[in-house]
Protein backbone atom coordinates (compact mmCIF):
# COMPACT_ATOMS: atom_id res chain seq x y z
CA UNK A 1 0.00 0.00 0.00
CA UNK A 2 1.31 3.44 -0.89
CA UNK A 3 1.84 6.09 1.73
CA UNK A 4 -0.01 9.40 1.53
CA UNK A 5 3.23 11.13 0.50
CA UNK A 6 3.85 8.61 -2.30
CA UNK A 7 0.27 8.86 -3.55
CA UNK A 8 0.40 12.63 -3.70
CA UNK A 9 3.76 12.53 -5.42
CA UNK A 10 2.20 10.22 -8.06
CA UNK A 11 -0.65 12.69 -8.53
CA UNK A 12 1.82 15.52 -9.03
CA UNK A 13 3.73 13.46 -11.58
CA UNK A 14 0.56 12.59 -13.49
CA UNK A 15 -0.36 16.27 -13.59
CA UNK A 16 2.84 17.18 -15.45
CA UNK A 17 1.93 18.60 -18.90
CA UNK A 18 4.99 17.05 -20.56
CA UNK A 19 5.38 13.38 -19.72
CA UNK A 20 8.36 13.13 -22.04
CA UNK A 21 10.19 15.87 -20.15
CA UNK A 22 9.43 14.13 -16.86
CA UNK A 23 10.76 10.86 -18.21
CA UNK A 24 13.88 12.62 -19.43
CA UNK A 25 14.35 14.14 -15.98
CA UNK A 26 13.96 10.73 -14.32
CA UNK A 27 16.44 9.28 -16.78
CA UNK A 28 18.93 12.02 -15.93
CA UNK A 29 18.46 11.30 -12.22
CA UNK A 30 19.11 7.60 -12.86
CA UNK A 31 22.33 8.47 -14.69
CA UNK A 32 23.42 10.68 -11.78
CA UNK A 33 22.59 7.95 -9.26
CA UNK A 34 24.63 5.43 -11.22
CA UNK A 35 27.55 7.85 -11.42
CA UNK A 36 27.41 8.42 -7.66
CA UNK A 37 27.35 4.68 -7.00
CA UNK A 38 30.50 4.19 -9.06
CA UNK A 39 32.51 6.82 -7.18
CA UNK A 40 34.38 5.48 -4.13
CA UNK A 41 33.46 6.66 -0.66
CA UNK A 42 35.73 9.43 0.68
CA UNK A 43 38.34 7.82 2.89
CA UNK A 44 37.41 4.35 1.71
CA UNK A 45 34.49 2.35 2.95
CA UNK A 46 35.07 -0.28 5.53
CA UNK A 47 38.12 1.34 7.08
CA UNK A 48 36.42 3.01 10.00
CA UNK A 49 36.22 6.31 8.14
CA UNK A 50 32.46 6.54 8.57
CA UNK A 51 29.18 4.76 7.95
CA UNK A 52 27.73 4.47 4.46
CA UNK A 53 24.01 4.78 5.23
CA UNK A 54 22.95 4.37 1.61
CA UNK A 55 23.28 0.55 1.69
CA UNK A 56 22.28 -2.20 4.09
CA UNK A 57 19.82 -2.73 6.95
CA UNK A 58 18.29 0.58 7.97
CA UNK A 59 17.66 -0.43 11.59
CA UNK A 60 21.20 -1.72 11.99
CA UNK A 61 22.69 1.45 10.47
CA UNK A 62 20.63 3.77 12.67
CA UNK A 63 21.58 1.81 15.79
CA UNK A 64 25.24 1.75 14.75
CA UNK A 65 25.14 5.53 14.31
CA UNK A 66 23.01 6.35 17.36
CA UNK A 67 24.60 3.99 19.90
CA UNK A 68 27.90 5.91 20.26
CA UNK A 69 25.89 9.14 20.50
CA UNK A 70 23.70 7.59 23.18
CA UNK A 71 26.71 6.30 25.11
CA UNK A 72 28.35 9.71 24.81
CA UNK A 73 25.24 11.44 26.12
CA UNK A 74 24.94 8.95 28.96
CA UNK A 75 28.58 9.55 29.81
CA UNK A 76 28.11 13.31 29.63
CA UNK A 77 25.00 13.13 31.76
CA UNK A 78 26.84 10.96 34.26
CA UNK A 79 29.35 13.78 34.52
CA UNK A 80 26.49 16.24 34.96
CA UNK A 81 25.03 14.10 37.75
CA UNK A 82 28.41 13.79 39.50
CA UNK A 83 28.91 17.51 39.06
CA UNK A 84 25.53 18.13 40.70
CA UNK A 85 26.38 15.78 43.56
CA UNK A 86 29.72 17.52 44.16
CA UNK A 87 28.13 20.97 44.16
CA UNK A 88 25.11 19.87 46.20
CA UNK A 89 27.20 18.25 48.93
CA UNK A 90 30.48 20.17 49.05
CA UNK A 91 29.69 23.77 48.02
CA UNK A 92 29.43 26.20 50.92
CA UNK A 93 25.82 27.05 49.92
CA UNK A 94 24.53 24.20 47.74
CA UNK A 95 21.06 25.60 46.96
CA UNK A 96 22.41 28.98 45.86
CA UNK A 97 25.15 27.34 43.84
CA UNK A 98 22.76 25.02 42.00
CA UNK A 99 20.30 27.84 41.35
CA UNK A 100 23.06 30.06 39.94
CA UNK A 101 24.41 27.37 37.60
CA UNK A 102 20.96 26.30 36.42
CA UNK A 103 19.60 29.76 35.66
CA UNK A 104 22.74 31.17 33.98
CA UNK A 105 23.09 28.06 31.82
CA UNK A 106 19.80 28.95 30.13
CA UNK A 107 21.31 32.18 28.81
CA UNK A 108 24.54 30.64 27.57
CA UNK A 109 22.51 27.97 25.80
CA UNK A 110 20.38 30.60 24.07
CA UNK A 111 23.28 32.66 22.76
CA UNK A 112 25.29 29.67 21.52
CA UNK A 113 22.33 27.83 19.97
CA UNK A 114 22.23 30.15 16.96
CA UNK A 115 25.72 29.13 15.90
CA UNK A 116 25.20 25.49 16.80
CA UNK A 117 22.49 25.59 14.15
CA UNK A 118 25.16 26.48 11.60
CA UNK A 119 26.92 23.32 12.76
CA UNK A 120 23.77 21.37 11.92
CA UNK A 121 23.91 22.93 8.46
CA UNK A 122 27.53 21.84 8.09
CA UNK A 123 26.63 18.27 9.12
CA UNK A 124 23.88 18.09 6.50
CA UNK A 125 26.05 19.59 3.73
CA UNK A 126 28.84 17.11 4.52
CA UNK A 127 26.39 14.19 4.70
CA UNK A 128 24.95 15.04 1.29
CA UNK A 129 28.41 15.37 -0.24
CA UNK A 130 29.50 12.15 1.42
CA UNK A 131 26.51 10.40 -0.11
CA UNK A 132 27.50 11.92 -3.48
CA UNK A 133 31.12 10.69 -2.97
CA UNK A 134 32.39 14.29 -3.27
CA UNK A 135 35.70 14.21 -1.36
CA UNK A 136 36.94 17.62 -2.50
CA UNK A 137 33.62 19.23 -1.70
CA UNK A 138 33.80 17.87 1.85
CA UNK A 139 37.30 19.32 2.31
CA UNK A 140 36.17 22.76 1.14
CA UNK A 141 33.13 22.69 3.43
CA UNK A 142 35.26 21.79 6.47
CA UNK A 143 37.80 24.55 5.81
CA UNK A 144 35.07 27.11 5.29
CA UNK A 145 33.03 26.28 8.37
CA UNK A 146 36.06 26.15 10.70
CA UNK A 147 37.19 29.59 9.50
CA UNK A 148 33.68 30.94 10.08
CA UNK A 149 33.67 29.57 13.64
CA UNK A 150 36.72 31.64 14.59
CA UNK A 151 35.26 34.80 13.04
CA UNK A 152 31.97 34.36 14.91
CA UNK A 153 33.12 33.00 18.28
CA UNK A 154 35.57 35.71 19.33
CA UNK A 155 33.06 38.61 19.22
CA UNK A 156 30.47 36.38 20.91
CA UNK A 157 32.84 35.77 23.82
CA UNK A 158 33.23 39.51 24.38
CA UNK A 159 29.51 40.24 24.04
CA UNK A 160 28.57 37.45 26.46
CA UNK A 161 31.09 38.56 29.07
CA UNK A 162 29.88 42.19 29.00
CA UNK A 163 26.18 41.36 28.87
CA UNK A 164 26.18 38.79 31.71
CA UNK A 165 25.00 41.23 34.40
CA UNK A 166 22.13 42.87 32.49
CA UNK A 167 20.88 39.49 31.25
CA UNK A 168 20.72 37.97 34.72
CA UNK A 169 18.85 41.01 36.03
CA UNK A 170 16.42 40.69 33.13
CA UNK A 171 15.77 37.08 34.20
CA UNK A 172 14.64 38.25 37.65
CA UNK A 173 17.31 36.17 39.34
CA UNK A 174 17.03 36.14 43.15
CA UNK A 175 19.41 38.70 44.67
CA UNK A 176 21.27 36.16 46.79
CA UNK A 177 22.23 34.11 43.70
CA UNK A 178 22.88 37.05 41.34
CA UNK A 179 26.66 37.40 41.85
CA UNK A 180 27.36 33.68 41.43
CA UNK A 181 25.17 33.53 38.31
CA UNK A 182 27.07 36.38 36.65
CA UNK A 183 30.43 34.82 37.57
CA UNK A 184 29.45 31.44 36.12
CA UNK A 185 28.12 32.91 32.88
CA UNK A 186 31.15 35.12 32.26
CA UNK A 187 33.61 32.25 32.62
CA UNK A 188 31.46 29.95 30.45
CA UNK A 189 31.40 32.55 27.68
CA UNK A 190 35.19 32.53 27.60
CA UNK A 191 34.88 28.93 26.43
CA UNK A 192 32.54 29.68 23.52
CA UNK A 193 35.31 29.26 20.93
CA UNK A 194 36.11 25.77 22.22
CA UNK A 195 32.45 24.79 22.52
CA UNK A 196 31.53 25.92 19.01
CA UNK A 197 34.73 24.55 17.49
CA UNK A 198 34.24 21.09 18.92
CA UNK A 199 30.55 21.03 18.02
CA UNK A 200 31.53 21.66 14.41
CA UNK A 201 34.18 18.91 14.51
CA UNK A 202 31.65 16.50 16.01
CA UNK A 203 29.22 17.50 13.27
CA UNK A 204 31.85 16.78 10.62
CA UNK A 205 32.30 13.25 11.91
CA UNK A 206 28.53 12.77 12.12
CA UNK A 207 28.15 13.95 8.54
CA UNK A 208 30.33 11.09 7.32
CA UNK A 209 28.55 8.68 9.65
CA UNK A 210 31.29 8.42 12.29
CA UNK A 211 30.03 8.78 15.86
CA UNK A 212 32.69 6.65 17.57
CA UNK A 213 35.51 9.20 17.52
CA UNK A 214 33.37 11.98 19.07
CA UNK A 215 32.43 9.47 21.79
CA UNK A 216 36.09 8.91 22.71
CA UNK A 217 36.81 12.66 22.77
CA UNK A 218 33.73 13.27 24.92
CA UNK A 219 34.70 10.56 27.40
CA UNK A 220 38.12 12.13 27.85
CA UNK A 221 36.64 15.61 28.38
CA UNK A 222 34.09 14.41 30.93
CA UNK A 223 36.65 12.49 33.00
CA UNK A 224 38.87 15.58 33.00
CA UNK A 225 35.91 17.75 33.97
CA UNK A 226 35.02 15.51 36.92
CA UNK A 227 38.62 15.51 38.19
CA UNK A 228 38.83 19.29 37.91
CA UNK A 229 35.46 19.69 39.68
CA UNK A 230 36.74 17.65 42.62
CA UNK A 231 39.91 19.74 42.78
CA UNK A 232 38.31 23.19 42.41
CA UNK A 233 35.16 22.68 44.49
CA UNK A 234 36.35 20.31 47.23
CA UNK A 235 40.06 21.19 47.25
CA UNK A 236 40.01 24.95 46.66
CA UNK A 237 36.38 25.70 47.69
CA UNK A 238 35.77 27.77 44.53
CA UNK A 239 32.13 26.63 44.27
CA UNK A 240 30.45 28.18 41.16
CA UNK A 241 33.73 29.61 39.87
CA UNK A 242 35.37 26.19 40.19
CA UNK A 243 32.59 24.49 38.20
CA UNK A 244 32.89 27.09 35.43
CA UNK A 245 36.70 26.88 35.25
CA UNK A 246 36.55 23.08 35.10
CA UNK A 247 34.01 23.16 32.28
CA UNK A 248 35.93 25.65 30.12
CA UNK A 249 39.26 23.86 30.67
CA UNK A 250 37.72 20.57 29.54
CA UNK A 251 36.18 22.26 26.49
CA UNK A 252 39.49 23.65 25.25
CA UNK A 253 41.20 20.34 25.97
CA UNK A 254 38.75 18.38 23.82
CA UNK A 255 39.03 20.91 20.97
CA UNK A 256 42.83 20.72 20.92
CA UNK A 257 42.81 16.93 21.26
CA UNK A 258 40.35 16.44 18.40
CA UNK A 259 42.30 18.74 16.04
CA UNK A 260 45.58 16.98 16.86
CA UNK A 261 43.95 13.60 16.27
CA UNK A 262 42.49 14.62 12.90
CA UNK A 263 45.76 16.08 11.65
CA UNK A 264 47.95 13.17 12.77
CA UNK A 265 45.74 10.34 11.55
CA UNK A 266 45.45 9.30 7.92
CA UNK A 267 41.99 10.72 7.35
CA UNK A 268 40.91 12.16 4.04
CA UNK A 269 40.58 15.64 5.57
CA UNK A 270 42.68 17.89 7.81
CA UNK A 271 42.03 21.00 9.90
CA UNK A 272 44.62 23.67 9.23
CA UNK A 273 44.27 27.42 9.40
CA UNK A 274 47.33 27.99 7.19
CA UNK A 275 45.91 26.56 3.98
CA UNK A 276 42.27 27.50 4.10
CA UNK A 277 40.17 26.72 1.01
CA UNK A 278 37.36 29.19 1.58
CA UNK A 279 34.34 28.28 -0.49
CA UNK A 280 31.44 30.72 -0.60
CA UNK A 281 29.08 28.05 -1.95
CA UNK A 282 29.81 25.76 1.00
CA UNK A 283 29.24 28.60 3.47
CA UNK A 284 26.02 29.56 1.70
CA UNK A 285 24.73 25.98 1.79
CA UNK A 286 25.56 25.63 5.49
CA UNK A 287 23.96 28.97 6.34
CA UNK A 288 20.83 28.39 4.22
CA UNK A 289 20.26 25.03 5.92
CA UNK A 290 21.70 25.84 9.35
CA UNK A 291 20.58 29.42 9.96
CA UNK A 292 16.87 28.55 10.26
CA UNK A 293 17.84 25.74 12.63
CA UNK A 294 20.02 28.17 14.59
CA UNK A 295 17.27 30.79 14.73
CA UNK A 296 14.86 28.09 15.80
CA UNK A 297 17.23 27.03 18.59
CA UNK A 298 17.76 30.63 19.64
CA UNK A 299 14.06 31.50 19.69
CA UNK A 300 13.37 28.22 21.47
CA UNK A 301 16.02 29.10 24.06
CA UNK A 302 14.46 32.55 24.42
CA UNK A 303 11.17 30.82 25.17
CA UNK A 304 12.82 28.62 27.79
CA UNK A 305 14.26 31.81 29.31
CA UNK A 306 10.73 33.17 29.67
CA UNK A 307 9.74 29.92 31.38
CA UNK A 308 12.95 30.05 33.44
CA UNK A 309 11.93 33.51 34.61
CA UNK A 310 8.62 32.00 35.75
CA UNK A 311 10.52 29.23 37.54
CA UNK A 312 12.82 31.80 39.17
CA UNK A 313 9.81 33.62 40.61
CA UNK A 314 9.12 30.63 42.89
CA UNK A 315 12.44 30.92 44.77
CA UNK A 316 15.80 29.19 45.18
CA UNK A 317 14.44 25.77 46.20
CA UNK A 318 12.12 25.61 43.18
CA UNK A 319 15.01 26.60 40.87
CA UNK A 320 17.32 24.03 42.43
CA UNK A 321 14.67 21.32 42.12
CA UNK A 322 14.14 22.06 38.42
CA UNK A 323 17.91 22.21 37.81
CA UNK A 324 18.51 18.84 39.49
CA UNK A 325 15.52 17.20 37.78
CA UNK A 326 16.73 18.37 34.37
CA UNK A 327 19.95 16.42 34.91
CA UNK A 328 17.90 13.24 35.30
CA UNK A 329 15.17 13.69 32.70
CA UNK A 330 17.80 14.18 30.02
CA UNK A 331 18.40 10.43 30.28
CA UNK A 332 14.86 9.81 29.04
CA UNK A 333 15.21 12.52 26.41
CA UNK A 334 18.46 11.14 24.95
CA UNK A 335 16.97 8.65 22.48
CA UNK A 336 15.06 11.52 20.83
CA UNK A 337 18.27 13.48 20.25
CA UNK A 338 20.41 10.51 19.18
CA UNK A 339 17.98 8.94 16.73
CA UNK A 340 17.05 12.37 15.38
CA UNK A 341 20.75 12.96 14.61
CA UNK A 342 20.95 9.52 13.02
CA UNK A 343 17.93 10.26 10.83
CA UNK A 344 19.40 13.63 9.78
CA UNK A 345 22.61 11.99 8.54
CA UNK A 346 20.70 9.05 7.04
CA UNK A 347 18.43 11.34 5.04
CA UNK A 348 21.32 13.59 3.98
CA UNK A 349 23.45 10.73 2.69
CA UNK A 350 20.58 9.07 0.84
CA UNK A 351 19.62 12.33 -0.81
CA UNK A 352 23.22 12.77 -1.93
CA UNK A 353 23.07 9.25 -3.41
CA UNK A 354 19.62 9.79 -4.90
CA UNK A 355 18.01 6.94 -2.95
CA UNK A 356 14.67 8.51 -2.08
CA UNK A 357 12.94 5.16 -1.54
CA UNK A 358 15.03 4.55 1.61
CA UNK A 359 14.12 7.87 3.22
CA UNK A 360 10.54 6.97 4.22
CA UNK A 361 11.69 3.66 5.66
CA UNK A 362 14.50 5.33 7.61
CA UNK A 363 12.17 7.92 9.14
CA UNK A 364 9.64 5.32 10.25
CA UNK A 365 12.33 3.05 11.68
CA UNK A 366 14.04 5.88 13.58
CA UNK A 367 10.73 7.10 14.96
CA UNK A 368 9.69 3.73 16.39
CA UNK A 369 13.10 3.15 17.94
CA UNK A 370 13.01 6.56 19.60
CA UNK A 371 9.47 6.09 20.92
CA UNK A 372 10.15 2.66 22.42
CA UNK A 373 13.38 3.76 24.11
CA UNK A 374 11.80 6.94 25.53
CA UNK A 375 9.00 4.96 27.15
CA UNK A 376 11.36 2.26 28.46
CA UNK A 377 13.71 4.79 30.03
CA UNK A 378 10.85 6.67 31.69
CA UNK A 379 9.62 3.41 33.21
CA UNK A 380 13.11 2.69 34.55
CA UNK A 381 14.03 6.19 35.77
CA UNK A 382 10.85 7.46 37.47
CA UNK A 383 10.78 4.88 40.31
CA UNK A 384 14.37 5.67 41.35
CA UNK A 385 14.08 9.45 40.83
CA UNK A 386 13.52 10.34 44.52
CA UNK A 387 16.73 8.57 45.52
CA UNK A 388 18.79 10.19 42.75
CA UNK A 389 17.38 13.65 43.46
CA UNK A 390 18.32 13.17 47.09
CA UNK A 391 21.94 12.63 46.04
CA UNK A 392 22.01 16.09 44.45
CA UNK A 393 20.52 17.79 47.45
CA UNK A 394 18.96 16.07 50.50
CA UNK A 395 16.69 19.05 51.17
CA UNK A 396 13.15 17.56 51.08
CA UNK A 397 11.61 20.62 49.50
CA UNK A 398 14.18 20.63 46.67
CA UNK A 399 13.57 16.90 46.08
CA UNK A 400 9.80 17.43 45.99
CA UNK A 401 10.08 20.22 43.42
CA UNK A 402 12.34 18.03 41.32
CA UNK A 403 9.80 15.20 41.37
CA UNK A 404 7.07 17.65 40.35
CA UNK A 405 9.10 18.39 37.22
CA UNK A 406 9.81 14.74 36.34
CA UNK A 407 6.30 13.42 36.90
CA UNK A 408 4.79 16.05 34.59
CA UNK A 409 7.34 16.00 31.75
CA UNK A 410 9.14 12.65 31.46
CA UNK A 411 6.10 10.41 30.73
CA UNK A 412 5.44 12.38 27.54
CA UNK A 413 8.88 12.37 25.94
CA UNK A 414 7.70 9.71 23.48
CA UNK A 415 5.45 12.44 22.02
CA UNK A 416 8.45 14.72 21.66
CA UNK A 417 10.33 11.96 19.80
CA UNK A 418 7.81 12.09 16.95
CA UNK A 419 8.21 15.80 16.26
CA UNK A 420 11.98 15.50 16.72
CA UNK A 421 12.24 12.83 14.01
CA UNK A 422 10.03 14.75 11.58
CA UNK A 423 12.01 17.97 12.05
CA UNK A 424 15.40 16.25 11.79
CA UNK A 425 14.36 14.41 8.62
CA UNK A 426 13.22 17.65 6.99
CA UNK A 427 16.51 19.33 7.91
CA UNK A 428 18.44 16.40 6.45
CA UNK A 429 16.66 17.09 3.17
CA UNK A 430 17.76 20.71 3.29
CA UNK A 431 14.33 22.02 4.32
CA UNK A 432 14.76 24.04 7.51
CA UNK A 433 11.90 26.54 7.29
CA UNK A 434 9.12 24.13 8.24
CA UNK A 435 10.94 22.74 11.32
CA UNK A 436 11.72 26.31 12.38
CA UNK A 437 8.07 27.37 12.04
CA UNK A 438 6.90 24.22 13.80
CA UNK A 439 9.15 24.80 16.80
CA UNK A 440 8.43 28.52 17.07
CA UNK A 441 4.66 28.14 16.88
CA UNK A 442 4.54 25.20 19.29
CA UNK A 443 6.69 27.09 21.77
CA UNK A 444 5.19 30.58 21.65
CA UNK A 445 1.57 29.68 20.91
CA UNK A 446 1.32 26.74 23.30
CA UNK A 447 4.14 26.07 25.73
CA UNK A 448 4.98 29.56 27.01
CA UNK A 449 1.40 30.87 27.42
CA UNK A 450 0.15 27.59 28.88
CA UNK A 451 3.04 27.48 31.36
CA UNK A 452 1.80 30.74 32.90
CA UNK A 453 -1.85 29.68 32.70
CA UNK A 454 -1.25 26.33 34.40
CA UNK A 455 1.05 27.87 37.02
CA UNK A 456 -1.46 30.58 37.94
CA UNK A 457 -4.54 28.33 37.91
CA UNK A 458 -3.16 25.08 39.31
CA UNK A 459 0.13 25.98 41.04
CA UNK A 460 3.76 26.40 39.98
CA UNK A 461 4.67 22.70 39.51
CA UNK A 462 1.94 22.32 36.87
CA UNK A 463 3.69 24.69 34.46
CA UNK A 464 5.59 21.64 33.12
CA UNK A 465 2.36 20.18 31.71
CA UNK A 466 2.55 22.84 29.00
CA UNK A 467 5.37 20.93 27.30
CA UNK A 468 3.28 18.11 25.85
CA UNK A 469 0.74 20.53 24.33
CA UNK A 470 3.54 22.29 22.47
CA UNK A 471 4.87 18.99 21.13
CA UNK A 472 1.42 17.98 19.83
CA UNK A 473 1.18 21.21 17.85
CA UNK A 474 4.67 20.58 16.47
CA UNK A 475 3.59 17.12 15.27
CA UNK A 476 0.57 18.61 13.52
CA UNK A 477 2.75 21.12 11.63
CA UNK A 478 5.85 19.08 10.74
CA UNK A 479 4.03 15.77 10.34
CA UNK A 480 1.33 17.43 8.26
CA UNK A 481 3.90 18.96 5.91
CA UNK A 482 5.70 15.64 5.57
CA UNK A 483 2.42 13.91 4.69
CA UNK A 484 1.86 16.26 1.73
CA UNK A 485 4.91 14.81 -0.06
CA UNK A 486 6.22 18.28 -0.98
CA UNK A 487 9.54 17.39 0.64
CA UNK A 488 10.36 15.12 -2.31
CA UNK A 489 10.75 18.11 -4.62
CA UNK A 490 13.28 19.62 -2.22
CA UNK A 491 15.07 16.27 -1.92
CA UNK A 492 15.41 15.94 -5.69
CA UNK A 493 16.72 19.49 -5.99
CA UNK A 494 19.33 18.88 -3.29
CA UNK A 495 20.32 15.62 -5.01
CA UNK A 496 20.84 17.38 -8.33
CA UNK A 497 22.94 20.09 -6.64
CA UNK A 498 25.10 17.52 -4.85
CA UNK A 499 25.67 15.53 -8.02
CA UNK A 500 26.53 18.62 -10.04
CA UNK A 501 29.09 19.70 -7.44
CA UNK A 502 30.58 16.20 -7.27
CA UNK A 503 30.90 16.03 -11.06
CA UNK A 504 32.58 19.44 -11.16
CA UNK A 505 35.05 18.45 -8.42
CA UNK A 506 35.84 15.15 -10.15
CA UNK A 507 36.52 16.92 -13.45
CA UNK A 508 38.72 19.53 -11.74
CA UNK A 509 40.74 16.82 -9.95
CA UNK A 510 41.11 14.83 -13.17
CA UNK A 511 42.34 17.94 -14.99
CA UNK A 512 44.81 18.68 -12.17
CA UNK A 513 46.11 15.09 -12.18
CA UNK A 514 46.59 14.96 -15.94
CA UNK A 515 48.11 18.45 -16.01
Amino acid sequence: MKSLADSQLDEQTQAQPDAGAAAECDSGADVARNAAAKRPLPGGAGRGSGIDMTEGSIARLLIRFALPLLLGNVFQQTYSIIDGIVVGNFARNPVLCQAAVGASSQITNMLTSLFNGIGVGATIVIAQRYGARDKEGIKRAIDTIMAAVVVVAVPLMVIGYVAAGPLMRLLDMPADAMADSITFMRVIFLGILASLGYNIISGIFQGIGDTRRPLYFLMFANVLNIVLDLITVIGFHLDVLGVAISTVTAQYSILILSILYINRKKLFFKISFRKIMFDLASLKDSVVIGLPAGLQNMVFSAGTLVIQSLINSYGDAFIAGATNASKIDVLSFMPNVCFASAVTTFVGQNIGAGKFDRINKGIRTGMWMSIVLSIALAVIILPVAPFVLGLFNPDKQVVTYGLDYLHRAMPFYWVNSIVFIFNSALRGMGSSIVPMASSMISLWIARVPLAYVFANLFGGPNLYLSYVFGWLIGIAISGGYYATGKWKKIARRRFEMAQAAAKKDAEAKEAADTG
